[in-house]
């Protein structure tokens, strides 16, 4: 469950991003949300090599939600 909604997670940032970037918003705010599309090594550097302390990815799951929060004030 987790896993899905980690991926909700950023398939909602990208459309933000998208949205925002269409109203020719904050171009600075738009670079910065998309780097937390990346996967910080902190948490993942591949399929085989991730970290089981859960603390990197829900602090990155957590800078990803204030994101998406942000993007949509951003965009109103």
């Amino acid at each position: 469950r987790d896993g899905m909604e980690d991926y909700e997670y950023f398939w909602l940032l990208e459309q933000e991003i998208k949205r925002v970037e269409a109203l020719k918003r904050d171009a600075g705010l738009v670079q910065q949300a998309r780097r937390l599309l990346d996967v910080p090594e902190g948490v993942s550097k591949d399929l085989t090599h991730f970290t089981t302390d859960p603390r990197p990815l829900l602090a990155h799951r957590d800078r990803i939600a204030k994101m998406i929060e942000t993007l949509r004030v951003c965009g109103l």
